[in-house]
């Protein structure tokens, strides 16, 4: 059952060709980031710039509204054109409400800081909460390499 989701743009449809190979049923922009839900039971965030703690409330709210859609699905989060995640962000992504019903989480083109700061994050949510954080987290360079290791599993 699909139900109706706001559709906001603010990419061109080539950014979102070059990111998005399915059928998009939902857009979001958050600060200066965007979330995605795709038709394959996939969900895309992209973050751009600094990731602050408003915009980390705002991304668990969006994925909880993925709940509703897919029962699990994949994250693919683009961190190629990050430049930090703020404490009080990092906090908000640890000390999560609720569990996410995610099978995997693929970290694209983060830089060495920020791939140190998520596989952290991952491990203290590991930690913290267990059955929260039971999904598999991989990095991987490029976008290609991400929707390929996601279709292989």
């Amino acid at each position: 059952m699909r139900q109706s989701i706001e559709f906001r743009c603010r990419t061109t449809y080539a950014q979102r060709r070059m990111h998005l190979p399915a059928e998009i049923l939902a857009y979001y922009d958050i600060g200066q980031h965007s979330l995605t839900i795709e038709s394959n039971e996939v969900v895309l965030i992209i973050a751009r710039g600094r990731v602050t703690f408003s915009d980390a409330v705002m991304i668990q709210e969006k994925l909880a509204e993925s709940e509703r859609i897919y029962p699990r699905f994949d994250l693919i989060v683009d961190l190629s054109a990050a430049t930090g995640i703020e404490s009080g962000a990092r906090q908000r992504f640890v000390r999560v409400e609720r569990d996410f019903p995610l099978r995997r989480i693929v970290i694209v083109g983060a830089s060495f800081a920020l791939r140190i700061m998520a596989t952290g994050l991952h491990r203290a949510g590991r930690t913290l909460r267990p059955a929260a954080f039971a999904y598999a987290m991989d990095t991987v360079e490029t976008m290609e390499d991400a929707r390929r290791l996601i279709r292989q599993n």
